[in-house]
């Protein structure tokens, strides 16, 4: 084999070489915008936190759940009233449940619902401490529901 033979031999195998491996992210260049290193971003995981969970609230009472969502991410709900009762739900944090609480009135971040027998929502939410607060508006007579919720990360 003559030189020049010998040189393409041995450049397409380098090329070859070359194209043969996968890149799997792990050297210290910037090129592409292909995520973080070449580790796939999971998909968003749901989280049951309370299924089917019965709630009985003295007439003009609260009751608050609260929750901690590690990231951001979604709190799914849905609350339906057992008897004829209507009651009121929204997402607080601690600081505006407390306020909630002593009637200061309603400073909810999301999924306000007022004078309800039944609600399904969904409120996109930074990570954090948080209530899904509700109020009984009955003036008599005890509110009594079931209610579900989920966080999505």
């Amino acid at each position: 084999m003559d030189m020049k033979s010998l040189l393409a031999v041995s450049l397409l195998w380098l090329g070859l070489g070359a194209c043969g491996a996968e890149d799997r992210g792990s050297g210290t260049g910037t090129g592409g915008s292909g995520g973080s290193g070449g580790v796939p971003s999971l998909p968003p995981v749901k989280h049951t936190l309370v299924l089917g969970q019965p709630v009985t609230i003295s007439a003009g009472g609260t009751y608050g759940y609260n929750f901690q969502l590690p990231k951001d991410g979604t709190l799914q709900f849905s609350a339906s009233q057992t008897t004829t009762d209507t009651w009121n739900v929204a997402v607080f944090t601690p600081a505006q449940w407390v306020t909630y609480q002593t009637g200061s009135g309603n400073q909810a971040s999301g999924g306000v619902h007022n004078n309800v027998m039944q609600v399904s929502d969904a409120v996109v939410l930074p990570k954090g401490d948080w209530y899904l607060g509700f109020r009984c508006n009955n003036a008599f007579q005890r509110c009594m529901f079931v209610f579900n919720a989920d966080i999505t990360y």
